[in-house]
């Protein structure tokens, strides 16, 4: 959380959007810290127990929505997180293609991945190697050059890039990226419990380690001139004929009958 804020301070803040809500852990913190809070996840059970968050100050509002087809009109965020996702999901650029879409120009995209080869690859396939599971080189996730790779089915689909293929894909998208922060080594060897002081210090202290478990990437949008951001009353929209959906009110989360989000005329 603390890295998170500190990728943020100075940058516009007014409407941001996370994009995979997850278990919540970060809602308080970028609530906080803008003036228009949106959580998107597939998953509608994700938002259980945060409505009641939503609404008044600091203003959170709730979206049931695919990640790939996102339902936000074009320049409706100042920024957008996507945190601890990324490596779910087997068509990135997708991904990122539709973040880019929906962040003004200019506006900061974070995003959160574990590159390939990294101690977290190495420390899997020691284990792998120990337990039997990694039969011979050719099974050893760091030693792989495939750009893109699935590494695991359960409990989810989990996919591996390395570093080139992943900076590929941000200017691919549209994005250029202006700073990478090194993260994980506390999840990795297990330093989670240690003071916070000593856990802030770590991205710094292994800024210059090219092989963190994770990297948390501040992005930047360049599409061309800098829009304005739409109006409240136009972000959410039909991801597949773009018509208008009026947001939602009361505990100010919106879903549709289906698992997306979409109009009467397309639902």
């Amino acid at each position: 959380r603390h890295i998170l804020k500190l990728a943020l301070k100075n940058e516009n803040t007014e409407r941001v959007l996370e994009a995979g809500f997850g278990f919540g852990r970060l809602f308080e913190s970028i609530r906080d810290i803008s003036n228009e809070y949106y959580g998107l996840d597939i998953n509608k059970d994700a938002f259980r127990g945060f409505e009641r968050s939503a609404g008044g100050g600091n203003r959170a509002t709730f979206v049931v929505g695919n990640i790939y087809n996102l339902p936000f009109a074009d320049d409706s965020f100042s920024a957008a997180v996507m945190w601890r996702v990324y490596h779910h999901l087997g068509d990135p650029l997708r991904a990122l293609k539709e973040l880019s879409r929906v962040v003004v120009s200019n506006g900061t995209v974070l995003i959160w991945y574990n590159p390939r080869p990294s101690v977290a690859t190495a420390a899997i396939d020691l284990k792998s190697r120990f337990s039997g599971k990694a039969a011979s080189r050719n099974d050893l996730i760091t030693l792989q050059k495939k750009a893109f790779m699935k590494v695991s089915e359960d409990p989810f689909p989990i996919f591996s890039s390395t570093r080139e293929s992943f900076r590929l894909q941000i200017e691919q998208s549209g994005m250029e990226i202006i700073r990478e922060y090194p993260m994980g080594f506390e999840d990795i060897f297990g330093l989670s419990s240690l003071p916070l002081g000593f856990l802030k210090a770590l991205p710094v202290f292994f800024r210059r380690i090219p092989y963190s478990p994770a990297v948390l990437v501040k992005a930047v949008v360049r599409k061309g001139p800098v829009e304005e951001m739409q109006k409240e009353e136009d972000v959410i929209c039909c991801p597949r004929c773009k018509s208008r959906i009026a947001p939602p009110s009361g505990n100010r989360t919106a879903q549709s009958g289906s698992k997306y989000i979409s109009c009467s005329g397309c639902d």
